[in-house]
C-alpha cells in the first residue's frame, strides 16, 4: 500500500528560443544620409544574428532598410523596430544633416576698383543644397564691399569676405593691391 499524500514531481525540459537583443546603444546620431555606420545590430540571446527580421520605422522618409544596411533618407527622428517570433526590440535615430559650406575659386588678390563674382558650393548631409539665400559680410568695408555675392574692391589693404546660409558659414581672406 502506498504511503497517502505522496506527490511525484516528475522534472520536464521546456525549450525556449533564445531572445531578441539589442547589440548597441539605444540612440544614434549621424549627420549624413546613406549607410549609418556603426548601427546597433540585432541579435539573438546567445550572439547569433535571425533570419527573417521584420523591420518597421515610426516614421517613414527618415530611415530604411535596403539589402540589410540601414540607410539615413532624410532628416528627423524615427523609432526604429525590429520583429522575430512575437520579440521585438527597438532603438532611436536622429538624423541631424551638417551644413558644409565653401567658396568656389574665390580670388586670393584683386586690384583697387575690380568687382567680382563670388559663388558658394554647399551640401547638407554630402547632398548639394542651394545657397541663393546666403548673407554676405565683409571684415573691413573701406577695402572691401560685398553685396549678393558681388565683390567691390574699394581701397588697398585685407579684409574677410564670410559667407553663412543654412546654419553653415565660411570665409576668404582677399587681399586688395593698388
Amino acid at each position: 500500500m502506498a504511503p497517502a499524500g505522496l506527490i511525484v514531481l516528475i522534472a520536464c525540459e521546456t525549450r525556449r528560443e533564445p531572445e531578441l537583443l539589442l547589440d548597441g546603444p539605444s540612440e544614434v546620431r549621424v549627420d549624413h544620409l546613406g549607410p549609418v555606420v556603426p548601427a546597433p545590430r540585432v541579435v539573438l540571446g546567445d550572439g547569433e544574428v535571425p533570419e527573417g527580421l521584420i523591420w518597421s520605422f515610426s516614421r517613414p522618409g527618415v530611415a530604411s532598410i535596403q539589402h540589410g544596411t540601414l540607410l539615413a533618407e532624410g532628416p528627423g527622428e524615427v523609432e526604429v523596430v525590429a520583429e522575430w517570433e512575437g520579440e521585438r526590440v527597438a532603438w532611436d535615430l536622429v538624423v541631424e544633416l551638417r551644413t558644409e559650406l565653401s567658396f568656389v575659386e574665390a580670388p586670393a588678390t584683386v586690384a583697387v576698383g575690380d568687382a567680382v563674382d563670388l559663388h558658394l558650393a554647399a551640401t547638407e548631409g554630402g547632398v548639394p543644397v542651394d545657397t541663393t539665400a546666403a548673407d554676405w559680410t565683409t571684415s573691413d568695408e573701406a577695402v572691401l564691399l560685398v553685396e549678393g555675392g558681388h565683390l567691390h574692391a574699394i581701397a588697398p589693404g585685407t579684409a574677410y569676405v564670410t559667407a553663412s546660409a543654412r546654419g553653415a558659414s565660411a570665409m576668404i581672406e582677399v587681399t586688395v593691391h593698388p
